[in-house]
C-alpha cells in the first residue's frame, strides 16, 4: 500500500495540532498530518520536486493519501480537496505534487490567484468538520451528478486563471451551470411578466442563497451587477474605464468569488439541493417555484418587476 504525502504551503491551524485527532482524517485514507509524521523527505522524489526539498523541511502540514492510486486518482482527490478549501475559505494554500506516470513526471499548482490581498487563512480545527462535508458532497458530485459536476469544473478552472476577465467569466459561467432552467419566469411565478436570463439566473441565485426578502432583494440586484460585469466582458466592452482599474478589477473579482463560494456552501449543505439542481428542467421549475414561496424582487420604487 503506497502512502503519498504532498505539502500544504500557507496552510495554518489556530490550535495545537495534535495529530491523532479525528477531526484531521478527512477520509479514510487522506489525512492533514504535521510535518514530524512525514518519513525522510529524501525518500519522497517520487512526489516533490528534488530541488524544492529542503524548501518544505519547514512546512507543518501535510496532506497523505493511502492507497494505490493512479496519477489520475490522486490528481482529483487533491483538486476536490483544494477547492473543498476555496469553498470554506479563499484560502491561498498551494499543494506542490508529483507523481510517477510513465516515465514522466506531473506538478500540479493550484494557487488561486485572484484573490486581491495576500490571504493567509488560519483554520479551526472545528473548521475541518466541513472540510470533510465539502470533500464528500464534491467527490460525490464529481461522479453523480452531471450538471452540477459541470459547475463545479468551471469553478475550480475559475482559480487556475490569472486574468481576470477570464476569471470573472468562467465563474459566472459555473452560477450559470448551477441556476439556468430554460423556463421562462411568469411560467414558474404565474404572472405576466417576461424576463430575460439575467432577472432569471439573479431570481434563482437569490431565492437559493436566502431566505427573508429583504436579503433576496439584496442578492437579488448583486447578481444583477456582476451579470452585467460579464456581459461587458464577453461583448467586448471592456472600453469603460472602471475596467482599467487593476484594483477594482481584483474587487469586483472577490465580490464575485464569495457569492459563488456562498451558494456552493448552500448547495453542499443538502442533498436535496444537490439532486434537484441535477434534475431536468421539469423538476428545476418545480424546487425553485417551491423555494421561492412566491417571492418576487421589487423595483426601488416599490413596484413589482
Amino acid at each position: 500500500m503506497s502512502v503519498f504525502y504532498c505539502p500544504l504551503e500557507r496552510f495554518n491551524i489556530k490550535q495545537e495540532f495534535n495529530s491523532r485527532n479525528d477531526e484531521l482524517e478527512i477520509t479514510n485514507n487522506m489525512k492533514i498530518i504535521s510535518q514530524d509524521q512525514v518519513p525522510d523527505l529524501k525518500l519522497l522524489s517520487k512526489h516533490i520536486v528534488d530541488k524544492d526539498i529542503n524548501k518544505y523541511k519547514l512546512t507543518p502540514y501535510w496532506l497523505s493519501i493511502t492507497g494505490n492510486f493512479t496519477h489520475f486518482e490522486l490528481e482529483e482527490k487533491i483538486i476536490i480537496f483544494q477547492l473543498a478549501l476555496w469553498i470554506l475559505s479563499p484560502t491561498k494554500t498551494v499543494i506542490p505534487f508529483m507523481t510517477d506516470f510513465e516515465e514522466t513526471h506531473i506538478s500540479l499548482h493550484q494557487r488561486f490567484k485572484f484573490n486581491p490581498n495576500y490571504i493567509n487563512y488560519i483554520f479551526d480545527l472545528k473548521e475541518i468538520i466541513y472540510i470533510k462535508k465539502y470533500y464528500s458532497k464534491l467527490f460525490n458530485i464529481s461522479y453523480n451528478y452531471q450538471k452540477v459536476n459541470l459547475a463545479m469544473l468551471f469553478t475550480f478552472d475559475s482559480c487556475l486563471l490569472q486574468n481576470w476577465d477570464a476569471i470573472y467569466v468562467l465563474m459566472v459561467t459555473a452560477f450559470e451551470s448551477i441556476l439556468y432552467h430554460k423556463a421562462h419566469i411568469n411560467k414558474i411565478l404565474q404572472n405576466k411578466f417576461k424576463w430575460g436570463i439575467t432577472k432569471r439566473l439573479s431570481w434563482a441565485f437569490a431565492i437559493l442563497s436566502e431566505n427573508n426578502d429583504s436579503k433576496r432583494q439584496i442578492a437579488f440586484r448583486e447578481f444583477k451587477y456582476i451579470y452585467n460585469i460579464r456581459s461587458d466582458l464577453v461583448h467586448g466592452k471592456m472600453i469603460k474605464d472602471k475596467y482599467n482599474n487593476g484594483d477594482i478589477n481584483l474587487e469586483e473579482s472577490a465580490k464575485c468569488r464569495d457569492m459563488l463560494r456562498k451558494l456552493w456552501q448552500v448547495i453542499l449543505d443538502s442533498e436535496e439541493i444537490i439532486e434537484k439542481l441535477s434534475g431536468n428542467d421539469s423538476v428545476r421549475r418545480d424546487y425553485f417555484k417551491e423555494v421561492a414561496n412566491g417571492w418576487m424582487p421589487e423595483e426601488e420604487n416599490g413596484k413589482k418587476k
